[in-house]
Formats: structure tokens, C-alpha cells, sequence
């Protein structure tokens, strides 16, 4: 239990430095997201609105009908649409992302820790261990990631930075642990 727990200490510990420099140090996310000169209209016409994820056009799901909300689709084809994170205030203060982050990254290595040690009778090579963990990337990476991406859109911009994000933090993270729990 507790060669686990370290190893799943140290694992989300490595990720979670790997996920926060590629978004402040590492040009990984560079690209992730778009500049408009619109911006300062575009926020102007959003003013009012509460926190929350926004699709535009859209219809009240309360108050429209079935036919209502078909007619809306034929209506919306071909022409263009927005997802919208809104929130009402910037808040500068990480530290509750940060922690939380953690936080996320610790109960992933927590997971990861638990089935390696399950597989350790199966899995001998550094590299079997090793793709043990990778395949809870690789499982992240096609369910969620990619999976919103085919439903939302996503562009390609965004996404090769998430799909960085898990490959290597995780393929870092992941050979940790394949070192750490390699069996006595």
C-alpha cells in the first residue's frame, strides 16, 4: 500500500508540474486558443449573461417544442454557430485551480497505481508497465477529448494541445511508475 501511494504521489506530482508548464512555459498551448479584434464587442454583447456554457443559436429547452427544436436545426444548416464558456468576472487567484489540479492528478495516479499493481503479476517489462498507464491516456485522450471534439467541433488548435498534454505528462508520469512498481 504504501509503495502506491508514493508511487501515486510522485506520478501526480510529475503530471501536474508537465500540465502547468505547458501552459505558462512550454509553447504546447501557444495555439490552443484564438485572438479576435472583436473581442471587446463580443463581451459587450455578452454582458448579462450568468456563468455558464452558452451554444448560439440555441433554443429555450423548456419552451420549445420537438418540431420547434427540428425546425431550428433545418434552419441553423450551413450557416454559423459559437460555444460560449462564459463567466462573469476573470478571477487571477489559481490557487483553488491549482489545488484542485492536484487534486485531479493524484485520484488519475491513484487509479493508475491500482491497476498497475493489479497487472504486476502479467505485466514484468518496463515497458508493459508502462503502457499500463499509458492507457489510461490514451483512454482519456479518445474518451473525452476526442470524443467532444467529434461532437462540438473542437478545432484542431485546440486539441493538439490537450492530446500533448496527456500523452506526455502521462508518458513521464507513467514511467515513473513503471520504475517504482517494477515487481521485487
Amino acid at each position: 500500500m504504501k509503495k502506491l501511494l508514493i508511487s501515486a504521489l510522485v506520478a501526480a506530482f510529475i503530471a501536474f508540474v508537465f500540465q502547468a508548464l505547458s501552459w505558462m512555459a512550454l509553447p504546447i498551448h501557444k495555439h490552443s486558443l484564438k485572438y479576435t479584434p472583436k473581442q471587446d464587442e463580443i463581451l459587450a454583447a455578452l454582458e448579462g449573461l450568468a456563468d455558464g456554457y452558452y451554444m448560439v443559436p440555441y433554443f429555450d429547452p423548456d419552451k420549445t417544442t420537438m418540431e420547434e427544436q427540428q425546425a431550428l436545426q433545418l434552419e441553423m444548416a450551413g450557416k454559423p454557430w459559437v460555444l460560449i464558456n462564459y463567466n462573469e468576472a476573470w478571477r487571477t487567484s489559481m490557487g483553488k485551480n491549482m489545488g484542485l489540479g492536484f487534486l485531479l492528478n493524484l485520484v488519475a495516479a491513484l487509479l493508475a497505481a491500482f491497476v498497475l499493481s493489479l497487472a504486476a503479476g502479467q505485466v514484468k517489462g518496463f515497458f508493459g508497465r508502462w503502457f499500463v498507464v499509458m492507457c489510461f491516456a490514451l483512454f482519456a485522450i479518445f474518451q473525452p477529448v476526442l470524443a467532444m471534439a467529434n461532437w462540438w467541433s473542437m478545432p484542431a488548435h485546440y486539441l493538439t494541445g490537450d492530446v500533448l498534454d496527456l500523452l506526455i505528462a502521462w508518458g513521464l508520469a507513467g514511467a515513473w511508475m513503471a520504475y517504482y512498481q517494477r515487481p521485487n
